[in-house]
């Protein structure tokens, strides 16, 4: 470790390796270690000297600098108001809330979340060529008045982002899932979002009928008491039916609802749309103006189960 100011060294300091860990030792005691025997070996290199550090400021002595690199892009998911990919596979995600820009194909809002954290998430591991991100995935990010241009290409196995001129090789984890990233992984492909755990409140409405069910502790209760069906097992259920997206949902009529809230206060309503074909429902979500596509007859189930038909 080399301790200068400009061009003079201030002094140098040898660090060795742990000490305190006797192998046959820390096989008797189960490999359990007491941390006040920990040190690093330390020396001058003009001093024979050997001094142990045993205080946890160690750890800044380890020969790993990334942690100290600030973020390549300095942003907080919650700051991000508009990222968009380039190329064939591309998007432009507005959020506030989570939407295509110009486009009314819902998207997944967990899966929009989930991409804004993993730009948040980049960290630097060293400086790099700029070379190494030429040609790569381009992204423009913007967070309230500012805006990056980033690359960022895979080589090897090692990802590097280049930021206007300057170039960094950035941790794979987060790199590849933006690389990874596509319009078609962010559009919603499933009924229902609301996991069934998270589920505090259910209505239902078919034709001029209505039932509510209010989760309690130890269970479901009707809102009239009268009999719970096996709310969980419908509502798992449909939040595992994929659905797919045609033609608007303005002039539709709808002949039955199912509505969720749960307990973050989210809430989601299923619209049963009439004159679908037979082995297909068309169903409309609120807030959403596509019409929403699914094999055999999901929902039109599921209301007769709540209607203990």
């Amino acid at each position: 470790v080399t301790l200068s100011a400009g061009g003079a060294v201030l002094g140098e300091l040898l660090v060795g390796q742990v000490t305190g860990v006797e192998p046959e030792d820390v096989r008797e005691v189960g490999y359990a270690l007491d941390t006040s025997q920990l040190g690093l070996f330390v020396r001058l290199p003009d001093e024979g000297r050997v001094y142990v550090v045993t205080d946890f400021v160690t750890r800044e002595l380890e020969p790993d600098p990334r942690r100290w690199f600030a973020p390549p892009v300095p942003v907080r998911p919650e700051e991000v108001t508009r990222l968009q990919r380039a190329g064939p596979e591309g998007f432009d995600l507005l959020s506030g809330p989570f939407r295509f820009a110009g486009d009314p194909t819902p998207l997944d809002p967990r899966r929009a979340w989930g991409l804004l954290t993993w730009v948040a998430q980049l960290r630097t591991v060293a400086p790099a060529d700029p070379e190494l991100a030429q040609g790569g995935l381009a992204l423009r990010l913007e967070a309230g008045d500012r805006a990056y241009a980033l690359q960022l290409a895979e080589r090897d196995g090692r990802m590097f982002l280049l930021l206007g001129e300057r170039c960094v090789e950035v941790e794979p984890l987060a790199a590849s899932r933006l690389l990874e990233a596509t319009r078609a992984s962010l559009v919603r492909t499933r009924l229902l979002l609301s996991d069934a755990r998270d589920v505090v409140r259910v209505e239902a409405t078919l034709g001029q009928r209505a039932v509510s069910f209010l989760r309690v502790r130890g269970g479901w209760v009707a809102g009239d008491g009268g009999a719970v069906p096996d709310l969980d097992g419908v509502l798992g259920a449909l939040g595992g039916v994929p659905v797919t997206w045609g033609e608007p949902a303005v002039g539709k009529i709808a002949g039955a609802s199912l509505q969720v809230i749960d307990a973050q206060g989210g809430s989601e309503t299923l619209w049963l749309l009439e004159e679908a074909p037979a082995d297909e429902e068309r169903i409309g979500l609120g807030g959403v103006s596509l019409v929403a596509r699914a094999a055999g007859r999901p929902l039109a189930e599921a209301l007769q189960t709540l209607f203990g038909e």
